[in-house]
C-alpha cells in the first residue's frame, strides 16, 4: 500500500500495543482535538488515511 502514497515520507509504524500511526510529510499525524497522536486499528487504514491526505493537501 505504500506505492499508493505520492510523498515518499509518508509511512506507517507499529505501536507497542498493536495499534498503527501514521507519519504525513514525515511529521506523526495528530488528533489536536484529543491530544493525542492519532491510531488505527488496521494498518491498511492508516494508510488509506494517508492516501486521503495527500488527496486533499492537507490532514483529513
Amino acid at each position: 500500500m505504500a506505492d499508493e502514497t505520492k510523498d515518499p515520507k509518508n509511512r506507517v509504524d507499529r505501536s507497542f500495543d498493536g495499534k498503527y500511526f501514521a507519519y504525513w510529510r514525515g511529521r506523526v499525524v495528530y488528533e489536536h482535538k484529543k491530544g493525542r497522536v492519532k491510531r488505527f486499528d488496521k494498518e491498511s487504514d492508516a494508510w488509506e488515511y494517508l492516501a486521503l491526505c495527500d488527496a486533499l493537501g492537507k490532514l483529513a
